[in-house]
């Protein structure tokens, strides 16, 4: 059963309403919280914020369940489930406190609402990732997406220029680089490294589908063919921020 791009467009929208009812839960804890001191406030943060994402990451998992059950044959697995409710609250804290005492950042509020974002929707990717076990996925990035995410939903397609099938991601190859593989995308502060295809960023909307039951749509099309270009310009692939600003300048997407 081939995934749709209305499919796939509905199941990004109930996520995308999930991370705003948690994000007016987040500004609300905000403000409650206001009046306290610097360092108050982010105790209250850290208590806080931990049950925000728990509350909405365990809704994201959910409506995951039930979009990879109907949309790509995969059965509800509750071990799963069950395995993603619970949010990887270390790294969640190191990222508070990266946003509220490390970040150089005037818009700090801006900041933990990505992290919040990050972690609620992951609980939904999570889910999808774990439930394809050994098979190949790729990600479907929404119109509009970043140029990283861009060319990563390039991944698992056939390049019409050079013939040459790009290899798609895995929960195996992911879960090997988690452990200390060197497949990774360097980390920023208060973060940890990536395998590339399993870098999530905050404010992503990208979603991982199983390879065999995906149709790229038009606009992924499109960023393929940007991506040729600038791999031509650049000279190869071995310089992945070389090719990224050449896909923004030819694109002339600014991010």
């Amino acid at each position: 059963m081939t995934l749709t791009l209305d499919q796939a467009t509905e199941y990004r929208g109930i996520l995308t309403e999930i991370n705003r009812l948690a994000q007016r839960d987040l500004v609300a804890l905000w403000q409650h919280f206001s009046d306290r001191s610097k360092d108050e406030f982010f105790a209250a943060m850290r208590d806080g914020v931990p049950e925000v994402v728990a509350l909405y990451r365990a809704m994201a998992a959910d409506t995951a369940g039930l979009f990879f059950d109907e949309t790509q044959g995969l059965g509800l697995d509750l071990v799963a489930q069950s395995d993603v409710l619970v949010p990887n609250y270390e790294q969640l804290e190191r990222n508070l406190r990266w946003a509220y005492y490390g970040a150089q950042s005037t818009n700090v509020l801006s900041l933990v609402g990505g992290i919040v974002q990050k972690h609620v929707i992951n609980g939904a990717r999570d889910y999808g990732i774990t439930s394809m076990g050994s098979q190949t996925w790729v990600r479907d990035a929404r119109p509009g997406a970043c140029t990283f995410c861009r060319l990563l939903a390039t991944r698992g397609m056939t390049n019409p220029v050079t013939g040459r099938s790009t290899v798609g991601f895995s929960s195996a190859g992911a879960a090997s680089v988690k452990a200390g593989g060197d497949r990774t995308r360097a980390a920023k502060a208060g973060r940890v490294a990536q395998a590339a295809g399993d870098a999530f960023h905050e404010n992503c909307m990208c979603i991982p589908v199983l390879q065999s039951e995906y149709e790229p749509p038009a606009h992924v099309e499109g960023w393929l063919d940007d991506y040729n270009k600038a791999y031509g310009s650049v000279g190869g692939a071995s310089d992945l921020s070389a090719i990224l600003s050449e896909m923004r300048r030819i694109s002339g997407h600014a991010h």
